[in-house]
């Protein structure tokens, strides 16, 4: 039967991106399975001596969380001595500033009050204040494991390396958007593993990052950035030819937005930073004098969300197409769904199955789920959780309701642009 010209748009933009995805599956995998540089012993060498650190917190109405991120700070196994605390609420309204004069009382930290908001000017300022030769950007919702900052300083094993990033997890997943966004979050990092194998990093997480503090204060600290100077600042050490890490030893515990609102808004407001800091370094797409980084991660950074915006649409399409015709189908017998449903009967041959379709479907599903296995495994999590069916509403969600979600964020990304809106803070980071 031939298809009609809509049809096999469609059919070609989904082969099309079928090639894509397998192409970059096989191709990080293979990075894993054939990396040159992989050592038999994944232990990080144990320092005997320490460096001085300094965690800088920004807040902006930090009130319910600051103190348990405070107390995960002075918690972490790390020389006391050596470790120095700076909290800088900025244009805080709630009861940040109170809460934080009263923890000075047992917890030695200091202190820098802001008048005027933006995370950008909040890490500048205690920036400022950093004498060591390490400092770390702590989110002030989020949680440090107590070997975290170890972990994070054994990787800085070259002068080159300018930034070293920690496995981020969701705090207390316990709802099917934070379990979705819990199972995103181990993904997204251990592929940031793999792109840390082709010095391939794009973006320095706030919840937490490791920085060479001579190198971040000589390219002149942070950014505004469209709202994303985490993204920014990894695009300029990477620009400047340093080297980011990810450890899969050091692990933070961070806050998701836990309703489907708060989650568009922080996706719509990363995403967006996201396309317009790739505009800002736009020099470094496709261009050799960066290797791999200009020639294969920027152009999947910039093109990505469209893609998946394409495939949905697509879908959607196709959807909507067959849902159309079978309605006027049914209208056109008068809803007689009795006859209709007497005269189905079962005449497929083994011949008549789409064996393309089901042969592709499996190699993608099969490959995404060594994925999964193996950033679970990486990640210290327990591989037992992906035969629990309690987490079966987490998959469903993430394979198919997920998709559609990040679609209309994609959407509302591409209609900023083009009509050049502003990006600008949620209520969630």
């Amino acid at each position: 039967m031939t298809l009609a010209l809509d049809e096999q748009i469609a059919k070609l933009i989904v082969w099309f991106l079928y090639f894509v995805g397998l192409y970059f599956s096989l191709f990080w995998l293979s990075v894993l399975l054939f990396d040159p540089q992989q050592k038999g012993n994944s232990e990080p060498t144990r320092r005997k001596v320490w460096p001085e650190v300094t965690i800088i917190l920004p807040m902006y109405n930090e009130e319910k969380t600051a103190e348990g991120t405070l107390r995960s700070v002075f918690a972490a196994d790390y020389p006391k001595e050596k470790l120095h605390v700076i909290a800088v609420p900025n244009n805080c309204s709630d009861g940040t500033v109170k809460l934080l004069r009263r923890l000075q009382k047992s917890l030695d930290f200091e202190m820098i009050i802001l008048k005027e908001g933006g995370k950008h000017l909040a890490m500048n300022a205690g920036l400022k204040r950093t004498q060591s030769p390490f400092f770390a950007c702590l989110d002030a919702d989020s949680f440090i494991d107590k070997h975290a900052i170890k972990r994070l300083i054994e990787e800085f094993d070259s002068p080159r390396i300018a930034a070293v990033l920690p496995i981020m997890k969701v705090h207390n997943p316990n709802s099917v958007l934070l379990r979705v966004q819990w199972l995103e979050y181990i993904l997204n990092f251990f592929y940031k593993y793999l792109m840390g194998k082709l010095d391939c990093i794009h973006v320095t997480p706030g919840p937490l990052s490791m920085f060479r503090t001579k190198i971040v204060k000589s390219l002149g600290g942070f950014r505004k950035a469209h709202m994303t100077e985490d993204l920014e600042l990894a695009l300029r050490l990477q620009d400047n030819h340093y080297i980011l890490k990810q450890s899969l030893e050091a692990f933070v515990y961070t806050k998701a937005p836990n309703t489907t609102k708060n989650f568009i808004s922080q996706r719509t407001r990363w995403y967006h930073g996201t396309i317009m800091n790739v505009k800002d370094y736009k020099h470094v797409l496709f261009n050799t004098d960066y290797g791999d980084f200009g020639m294969f991660q920027m152009p999947l950074v910039a093109t990505t969300g469209f893609l998946l915006l394409l495939g949905v649409v697509t879908a959607l399409y196709l959807f909507v197409k067959q849902m159309y015709f079978t309605f006027k189908r049914w209208y056109l017998t008068h809803f007689d769904f009795l006859t209709y449903f007497s005269q189905l009967h079962w005449n497929k041959t083994f011949l008549d199955f789409d064996w393309q379709v089901i042969f592709t479907t499996f190699v993608l599903f099969g490959l995404l789920f060594i994925a999964i296995y193996l950033a679970f495994s990486s990640a210290k999590e327990r591989i037992g959780v992906l035969r629990n069916t309690k987490y079966f509403l987490m998959f469903l969600y993430y394979f198919i309701i997920y998709k559609f979600i990040m679609a209309y964020v994609w959407l509302k990304v591409l209609y900023r642009i083009v009509f050049k809106k502003s990006n600008q803070w949620g209520k969630v980071n």
